[in-house]
């Protein structure tokens, strides 16, 4: 089993499945939830390295309310957003916010594969450097 820990925030629990599916595939653990209440609540018990969100949520907030709220609770999670927007400035407004990628669906699966593994590198790294002692 993998040592990293995968969540997805997608309220379409079908979309939520697939994209677990397709992570689990990779080797990584996965589980979703469907809205932010359940996320918080998912983070405060479980250990999660990394965190796909989708950007427009059937809520109150948005996604990139929601980031700076995450990263303030878990300051290591990496996230990833996903959306349907194709507005230059919601991407520019997650990576601000503290996201580390932005992916518009519908995407390339070897693309969405191919961030998985540069999130999973970013978060072995910062394991590593934690793990040593080191702070650069």
């Amino acid at each position: 089993m993998s040592d990293i820990q995968i969540l997805v925030l997608e309220d379409h629990e079908d979309e939520a499945s697939l994209y677990c599916r397709m992570i689990k595939d990779m080797g990584y653990a996965c589980s979703y939830v469907t809205n932010s209440e359940q996320a918080f609540g998912y983070l405060d018990k479980k250990n999660v390295d990394i965190l796909f969100l989708d950007l427009y949520l059937k809520e109150d907030l948005t996604g990139i309310q929601l980031i700076p709220k995450f990263k303030k609770l878990h300051p290591g999670i990496v996230i990833i957003v996903l959306t349907h927007s194709m507005e230059m400035q919601d991407s520019v407004d997650a990576i601000k916010g503290g996201a580390m990628d932005y992916l518009t669906k519908p995407f390339d699966v070897g693309l969405f594969k191919q961030r998985i593994e540069i999130a999973v590198d970013k978060v072995r790294y910062e394991k590593l450097k934690k793990s040593s002692g080191r702070n650069a």
